[in-house]
């Protein structure tokens, strides 16, 4: 099975969020589907990257994989494409005259990956990927800053707590419900790897859901937010 190096590199980044270590990737006939929470708990993700991303696909089934962000390292090691094949407990990277090959979990110790949780936010909208980068940078100014999401009808408000006091007004017609959440460095960690365009579902004190979707893949993260104990 072969597919671009840079292709495969970003799909897995994205679902790294920045802490995953270990998950299963799914090659299904639909293409390769990964499920996985952070350690913490503190956020989920589900991902599809579609067989048509792939020059030549095969749906070799559940491959269980650790220390993703070495594997990220190692992919980044090849040149811009590479050919994927399953041979017992390893798993083959090849291209040209250079080969890897990394060992296999054992898929049962993995932790077992709850369903897809089923959230209605209360306002959604869209932004890219790039704008959220800047408010990241913003938020970033500071040292363990909070980052507030607020809606208000006809607009989108980005903020953050700590010495540095940034704010991003997005105008939305669309928006008309007042919505406030607060949110940690899980919800930089991880979205800070997307690049497209992002729509957010949002509701006071509620996990956020993001999705990215392309003509290759798929990405939806789920954020818990911070509560303040009543």
């Amino acid at each position: 099975m072969k597919i671009e190096s840079k292709k495969l590199i970003s799909f897995v980044k994205k679902i790294h969020m920045g802490e995953i270590d270990e998950c299963l990737f799914e090659f299904t006939e639909s293409g390769l589907s990964i499920k996985a929470t952070t350690p913490a708990k503190m956020a989920f993700v589900s991902g599809m990257l579609k067989k048509e991303a792939f020059t030549d696909y095969e749906s070799i089934g559940p491959v269980a994989l650790n220390d993703i962000k070495s594997i990220i390292n190692v992919l980044g090691r090849f040149g811009s494409e590479v050919d994927l094949q399953k041979e017992g407990n390893m798993l083959t990277v090849k291209n040209g005259n250079k080969t890897v090959s990394i060992e296999l979990m054992a898929s049962q110790f993995l932790e077992k990956e709850q369903p897809t949780p089923d959230l209605t936010p209360d306002e959604s909208f869209t932004i890219s990927a790039k704008e959220v980068a800047e408010i990241f940078k913003d938020v970033r100014m500071n040292k363990d800053a909070e980052l507030y999401i607020e809606t208000k009808p006809g607009v989108v408000r980005f903020r953050n707590t700590g010495k540095y006091k940034f704010q991003n007004d997005f105008p939305n017609e669309n928006i008309k419900k007042e919505v406030k959440v607060k949110f940690g460095l899980p919800l930089i960690d991880a979205i800070e790897s997307l690049t497209d365009n992002l729509e957010f579902g949002v509701k006071t004190d509620y996990p956020a859901v993001i999705k990215e979707n392309t003509d290759e893949s798929e990405i939806l993260i789920i954020v818990a937010p911070r509560v303040e104990n009543k």
